[in-house]
């Protein structure tokens, strides 16, 4: 594993590393052995991965947060809907 130091992603102070695994020729069905390796972006302030990146010839991977806020959500989100009513199963059953 790699440090790749610090870096601002979406506007988030990141810390990056970079893992590396070669396969070695037919591990995989593979021919010839190959690196795949993957860029991690880590935001210690949201504790989240920002950005995440595989490259890898049999396939290719990229994860990105976009537009990352870091407000409070709006209190609505967490109300009770009106029409939710409690039901008392036991008593249901009878």
């Amino acid at each position: 594993m790699a440090d790749l130091g610090k870096r601002t992603v979406e506007g988030l102070e990141c810390t990056g590393k970079r893992t590396a695994h070669t396969f070695p020729a037919g591990s995989v069905g593979n021919q010839q052995s190959f690196v795949a390796t993957t860029e991690t972006w880590f935001s210690p302030e949201i504790e989240a991965v920002v950005e995440s990146a595989s490259f890898d010839p049999r396939y290719g991977k990229t994860y990105a947060l976009r537009q990352v806020k870091r407000t409070e959500p709006p209190a609505q989100l967490f109300a009770t809907p009106q029409t939710y009513r409690v039901v008392d199963e036991e008593f249901a059953a009878k």
